[in-house]
């Protein structure tokens, strides 16, 4: 299953916004579906190129660059833990 960050949440938003699914939303960032599916999860972390990408073709106002920016954070800080795997 995979996991709903906050960036993942932003998204979803900019996404309906912008009538755009993942994948259209992907080309316009110049990036493949699976990847921007990566950076949404936290598996990988939005760096200064896609972001500034982002930036560029989206062109947020004040309120929603401040929510991307701690959406970006909260989801480089979240920690995953497996309770399944612990012993007793």
């Amino acid at each position: 299953m995979k996991k709903m960050t906050e960036l993942k949440k932003f998204f979803m938003i900019i996404r309906i916004k912008n009538n755009e699914n993942i994948e259209k939303m992907s080309k316009r960032l110049k990036i493949s579906a699976s990847y921007l599916s990566m950076i949404e999860s936290g598996v990988r972390k939005a760096k200064g190129n896609f972001i500034q990408t982002f930036l560029n073709e989206y062109k947020l106002n004040k309120k929603e660059q401040a929510e991307f920016e701690k959406a970006i954070l909260d989801t480089d800080l979240e920690i995953s833990f497996n309770l399944n795997e612990l012993n007793d």
